[in-house]
């Protein structure tokens, strides 16, 4: 990955983390990412992971999932890189509304192998269940790319309307 993407997403990621000094070692990430996601990116986005915030990536034939951590014992950050091939991966979406006080669509998707799964949730605040799909978050368009890649468009994604 080259390093301006690098930076970008190793930002999202520490942003989502809540920013602060939960990860002291940005420029470690940084390269950590520039090292093992390759070049050729379709979509990547930090998003809400179920062990907590990860970064997601779509290549041509790949989905990578890299969950930083700071490395325990040592002054770095560890990187864990999850590598599921496109062709054997299937998706899975749970959506359910809730008032968080306004109207907000969360979605838990899933994209599994026999051997691996990558998970996360994404919210978007709506005015009604039909509003405002243009303005979802880059974490909602990085899952539509990934379902769509593996052959399921989602309704009223950004190409439709």
């Amino acid at each position: 990955m080259d390093e301006g993407k690098a930076r970008d997403l190793a930002g999202e990621w520490h942003a989502l983390n809540g920013g602060g000094s939960t990860l002291p070692y940005y420029e470690h990430l940084v390269h950590a990412l520039g090292g093992l996601i390759p070049d050729d990116l379709v979509a990547a986005a930090a998003v809400s992971g179920e062990d907590g915030p990860m970064i997601v990536a779509l290549g041509d034939r790949r989905l990578f999932a890299a969950l930083p951590r700071e490395a325990t014992g040592d002054t770095g950050v560890e990187l864990k890189v999850v590598s599921l091939e496109i062709i054997q991966t299937q998706v899975a979406v749970t959506e359910h509304f809730v008032e968080t006080p306004r109207l907000a669509r969360r979605r838990r998707w899933s994209f599994s192998t026999p051997a691996a799964e990558i998970v996360f949730t994404t919210e978007q605040t709506l005015r009604t269940a039909f509003s405002l799909e243009r303005e979802a978050g880059k974490d909602e368009l990085v899952a539509r790319a990934i379902a769509g890649a593996l052959g399921w468009l989602v309704p009223f994604s950004e190409k439709t309307h």
